[in-house]
């Protein structure tokens, strides 16, 4: 009896936190990449497109000390008849080591190109460079097969953090001094990432649910990303052949984002809004080495103005798995 009222905490927590995730959305990129009881290598491949109606915000660069204003001036710049389409793409190294049963560590350093594609020619439409690197560290709050000699399935709860480094550019100015904040490939500030994540296991079949949290801090501009959270749910049937397991999933992403500001004001343009999208991905295993293909279509969107729609989303990883940190790992990986 004492087991099973250990096997419904998880479920109880992960029930509330879904719970108050969809009632209160006014309070992303992306699933938790975290994969327990592993060390690996990866990279990684991910692009993001929208199209819309060409439109962004820059805004000039000045000393904020100058007495004839503290503010920064900013423009938006609206192209009713021109469509544009926009392009964010990642290509980063992750890595990720398992210290103990319980803790784990990550490291993430991305590489970002950004892109806008109109036939108005505008003076801020890309950018590349080394984008914010992310520190993580994962912590197995509860783990079903701890308490168990022979499981037969398994209940882990996880909970998490990613850390961004500003080392991402965040001053791509132009010939007129002005810069666009979305098209940078950094956001000139730390950021936070805080998330808790559920397994289940039974066999072949597996479930994740997650809540995440990201919490931006001002750069030195004053400028502040919207916050984001996210909820996400995949389900996935394993295959095995012999030396090859195939993981074919599907589930849902739902992100909501608030808008962005700038020394405590809202900005000219609009950035918050909400959408929800449907995931397929594919994982492919041999011994150690894995490749893992994901697409992303967004199926509802609510967004405030006419802010371009997300159009697409794909994502490729080939990595390695090392050996596993201990043999008591191995006998129950995911």
């Amino acid at each position: 009896m004492h087991k099973l009222q250990l096997l419904r905490f998880p479920l109880l927590l992960l029930a509330i936190l879904v719970l108050s995730a969809t009632i209160d959305l006014k309070a992303q990129n992306t699933k938790p990449s975290y994969q327990p009881d592993k060390h690996l290598l990866s990279i990684d491949y991910l692009q993001q497109s929208y199209k819309g109606v060409n439109r962004y915000m820059t805004f000039h660069d000045h000393d904020p000390n100058v007495v004839i204003s503290s503010l920064y001036h900013q423009h938006l710049y609206y192209f009713p008849f021109d469509p544009a389409t926009e392009k964010f793409t990642r290509l980063q190294i992750n890595g990720q080591y398992q210290l103990n049963k319980r803790a784990a560590v990550q490291i993430t350093i991305p590489y970002v190109n950004n892109r806008r594609i109109s036939d108005q020619t505008t003076a801020n439409n890309k950018a590349s460079g080394l984008g914010d690197i992310q520190l993580g560290g994962y912590y197995h709050f509860f783990d079903s097969h701890l308490f168990q000699k022979t499981p037969t399935n398994r209940h882990l709860l996880v909970i998490g953090g990613l850390l961004s480094l500003p080392s991402g550019k965040f001053a791509n100015f132009d010939a007129l001094n002005e810069l666009e904040p979305h098209m940078q490939v950094g956001k000139g500030a730390y950021s936070g990432q805080f998330m808790s994540i559920y397994y289940f296991q039974k066999q072949q079949h597996q479930v994740q649910s997650s809540i995440t949290f990201n919490y931006h801090l001002p750069n030195q501009y004053e400028y502040v990303f919207g916050n984001e959270i996210a909820v996400h749910t995949n389900y996935t049937h394993e295959l095995s052949f012999n030396e090859f397991t195939l993981k074919p999933s599907f589930g849902f992403f739902f992100k909501y984002r608030i808008a962005d500001i700038m020394q405590n004001r809202s900005i000219v343009e609009d950035t918050a809004g909400w959408n929800v999208q449907l995931n397929g991905e594919i994982t492919l295993q041999w011994q150690q080495v894995f490749m893992k293909i994901q697409y992303d279509l967004p199926t509802l969107q609510r967004n405030k103005g006419l802010q371009p729609l997300l159009n697409h989303l794909f994502q490729c990883s080939l990595g390695f798995e090392f050996n596993q940190p201990s043999k008591s790992l191995q006998k129950y990986p995911f």
